[in-house]
C-alpha cells in the first residue's frame, strides 16, 4: 500500500523548473485586434469615399465581413449560418459564419454608386453659335425672328457651331427646336464625335416660330467645363430655332 500510494504521488506532482506547456490554436487578442482595425478603415474609407465605385464597393463588403469574423470570436454563444442558392450551398459557423452573413446579407442593389446628380436642364437660341457657314439669323420678320437658316437663294453647304460651358457632366439628352416645311436632315456633332446622323428629318408644317417643334436628338455625355455641339448638312438646314439639354436620371 506504502509503495502505490508513493507512485501515485509522483505522478500527479509537478515538476520543478519545467517550462508551461504552450497553448494551441490562433491567439483571440490577434482575430479582435484584426477586426477593430478593419472597421476602423472601413469607416474611415466610407467617409471620404460616400460614393463609390462598384469595384471599391466590393471591397468594402470583404473589409466589414473581416471585421464582423474577428470581433465575433469574443462573442458567447453559437453562430451558424446556411446560404442556399444559384445551384450552391454555403454552410459555416462561428466567425466564418459572421463572414458569410456580412457578405451575402450588405445589400448589392438599390445603393447610391454615384453622388446624387446637380445637372439641371439649360437651353439656348441656335443664334448664339461660335462659329457658322453660310447661314443667317433673321430678325426682321416675326414669322422668322431669332432662327437660323441658309442665307441666301442658292443652295450651299450649311454649319453652325456652339461652344458652351457645362459645370456638372453627367448624360443628358440633347432636343433641337427647329421648324421646317420640308424634310431637310442633318448630321450632330458633340465634340468631335457624330452622334446623329440624318437628324431633325421630319416636317414641322411651315418655317415659322409658331411652326417650330421640340425633338429629340439623342443622350449624350457632356463633360464639365468647355463643350463643342456642330450641326452641318451639304445644303440648306432647316430652319433652327433653340437648343435644349435636359439631365437623365442615372440608374442604379
Amino acid at each position: 500500500m506504502g509503495n502505490r500510494s508513493a507512485a501515485r504521488q509522483a505522478t500527479t506532482s509537478t515538476v520543478p523548473n519545467a517550462a508551461p506547456i504552450a497553448e494551441t490554436g490562433p491567439d483571440w487578442r490577434v482575430a479582435v485586434t484584426l477586426g477593430v482595425m478593419l472597421l476602423v478603415v472601413a469607416l474611415t474609407v466610407s467617409i471620404f469615399i460616400p460614393y463609390p465605385t462598384p469595384f471599391q464597393y466590393s471591397v468594402f463588403r470583404v473589409l466589414l465581413a473581416l471585421a464582423a469574423a474577428g470581433v465575433v470570436v469574443v462573442l458567447p454563444g453559437a453562430l451558424y449560418a446556411r446560404l442556399e442558392g444559384a445551384g450552391a450551398v454555403v454552410a459555416a459557423s462561428g466567425a466564418i459564419a459572421a463572414f458569410v452573413i456580412v457578405f451575402f446579407w450588405i445589400p448589392t442593389t438599390k445603393i447610391a454608386l454615384t453622388p446624387p446628380s446637380t445637372a439641371t436642364t439649360f437651353e439656348f437660341n441656335a443664334s448664339s453659335f461660335s462659329r457658322q457657314q453660310n447661314v443667317f439669323v433673321d430678325n426682321r420678320e416675326p414669322c422668322r425672328a431669332g432662327m437660323v437658316y441658309n442665307a441666301s437663294d442658292v443652295p450651299r453647304p450649311n454649319l453652325v457651331q456652339y461652344d458652351f460651358e457645362v459645370e456638372a457632366a453627367g448624360p443628358y439628352r440633347l432636343l433641337v427646336e427647329y421648324a421646317a416645311l420640308d424634310s431637310r436632315p442633318v448630321n450632330i456633332e458633340l465634340n468631335g464625335t457624330l452622334i446623329a446622323q440624318g437628324a431633325l428629318s421630319a416636317t414641322t408644317g411651315g418655317w415659322c416660330n409658331s411652326d417650330a417643334q421640340r425633338a429629340p436628338v439623342a443622350n449624350v455625355q457632356l463633360k464639365k467645363g468647355k463643350n463643342v455641339l456642330v450641326i452641318r448638312r451639304e445644303s440648306v438646314f432647316p430652319h433652327l430655332a433653340k437648343i435644349r439639354f435636359e439631365p437623365v436620371e442615372r440608374r442604379q
